[in-house]
């Protein structure tokens, strides 16, 4: 990978991984971001098949939020969408608001080369 004669400096950031287990076996995970001081990411909340439907999201999110609030967040953002509708509804249920701050871009990489 070239950068092309530009300095690159890479920024710490404060990430966990947060995998939740019944009788040894993970059920749930999720991870968390900090983004900035107080500001913090709920990112990759995912409950395996055969256990949702039982409310297990949900405690996977209440825990991470105190998680957050443990660590003086006092924001806590999550991308979806509705077309997501569990996840959108456990987030909305939860308190969480649309924000329509960003537009999401995707590029599929193995057909596009930039332009010079």
């Amino acid at each position: 990978m070239s950068s092309e004669g530009l300095e690159v400096e890479v920024e710490p950031r404060e990430c966990w991984a947060l995998s939740f287990r019944r009788q040894g076996r993970e059920v749930a995970r999720a991870q968390i971001h900090r983004h900035s001081g107080d500001v913090f990411e709920v990112v990759d909340l995912y409950v395996v098949p055969e256990c949702r439907g039982r409310g297990l999201a949900k405690q996977v999110l209440s825990y991470c939020l105190d998680f957050i609030r443990a660590r003086g967040g006092r924001m806590a953002v999550a991308h979806t969408s509705p077309e997501n509708a569990p996840a959108f509804r456990l987030f909305s249920r939860q308190g969480f608001l649309p924000c329509l701050s960003e537009l999401h871009l995707e590029l599929a990489l193995d057909h596009h080369r930039p332009h010079p």
